[in-house]
């Protein structure tokens, strides 16, 4: 009985860690920068995320940006290198501020075109704003491509 009690109790313990990946991170976690892909990935995956250059505002189309928040407008060209037709959702493109994930935001700019969902046809690329809604006079933040298949920082 003793020997089937501690059989029992290795299997538990061996099973126990199966189906559970605490380096994965949950919804509202930090994300940390050894669970995002380097530079490596980027050189090597078929979609390139190149950015333009990134801006601030404060004034947005419907002007209900909260006080003290302003809207990071991260301005990207998406490049498809595949011989397919890839399909681009903007919530592909994160911000990291403070070790804390920021998805792009559905406030829009009051100008500026914004990059959408869309169907990048193979060797096509596309350029727009990815909105994201900061803390007034926020500077350090990263930028990261993750479409599951493929996660790099942009740069």
């Amino acid at each position: 009985m003793k020997k089937f009690a501690m059989v029992m109790l290795v299997c538990a313990m061996a099973l126990s860690g199966c189906g559970s990946n605490s380096d994965t991170p949950k919804d509202g976690e930090p994300v940390q920068d050894s669970q995002v892909a380097n530079d490596d990935n980027a050189a090597a995956s078929p979609i390139q995320v190149t950015l333009n250059g990134t801006t601030t505002t404060k004034e947005d189309k419907w002007d209900e940006l909260k006080e003290g928040k302003e809207l990071l407008l991260v301005d990207v060209t998406l490049q498809n290198n595949t011989e397919e037709t890839y399909d681009f959702n903007p919530n592909y493109v994160y911000i990291e501020v403070e070790n804390e994930k920021v998805s792009c935001s559905d406030l829009l700019p009051a100008e500026g075109e914004t990059l959408g969902s869309c169907s990048l046809e193979a060797g096509k690329n596309t350029s727009g704003i990815i909105p994201f809604e900061i803390e007034e006079g926020t500077t350090d933040y990263k930028i990261y491509f993750d479409d599951v298949d493929n996660q790099f920082e942009v740069k």
